[in-house]
């Protein structure tokens, strides 16, 4: 007779750690490295800057008339900052799952001084290894997301540099 109690012999633990997803870059859920949280950061940068010049030539085109620039100004400051806001907390909220905590954890980031240690945890402290509470591990990172990292630091000096130059 067969003991009804005894420990069962499937592997569970191990399958479960080994189970990984890919993850996309407009979803609102699933975690993120750091690498792909610099990645994704920099694309909806350029995003917001590719949706206020398209904002800025039709309200030219609208306003080419009218003496409006300072309001059209204000408009897209107000677009980009309303984009970026929204961008940055999907991206913080889904870079502190990979950290096993909360995306409410993302609203420090509007304190100041305290947000400057913040985004040195987000930018540097790895991320769970394993399957946390928020789901699978990230697959490895692709040679475009490599990429684009690298990319990040270097058109950061040079637009610097071209800013510097010009002054």
């Amino acid at each position: 007779m067969e003991n009804v109690y005894k420990i069962p012999d499937s592997d569970l633990v191990n399958k479960i750690d080994k189970e990984e997803y890919q993850p996309k870059v407009f979803s609102m859920s699933g975690r993120i490295g750091r690498l792909r949280y610099l990645a994704y950061s920099f694309l909806f940068n350029i995003l917001t800057v590719v949706a206020i010049i398209i904002l800025m030539f039709f309200a030219s085109l609208l306003f080419n008339f009218i003496e409006v620039d300072v309001a059209v100004d204000r408009v897209a400051g107000l677009v980009a900052m309303v984009m970026l806001t929204a961008a940055y907390f999907v991206l913080a909220k889904r870079r502190l799952n990979d950290l096993n905590k909360s995306g409410w954890l993302s609203l420090v980031g509007l304190i100041p001084i305290i947000n400057i240690f913040f985004i040195l945890y987000v930018f540097f402290w790895p991320g769970t290894d394993e399957r946390n509470d928020y789901g699978a591990k990230p697959c490895e990172n692709s040679s475009l997301i490599i990429f684009g990292t690298v990319l990040v630091p270097i058109l950061f000096i040079v637009i610097m540099a071209a800013i510097s130059v010009t002054r």
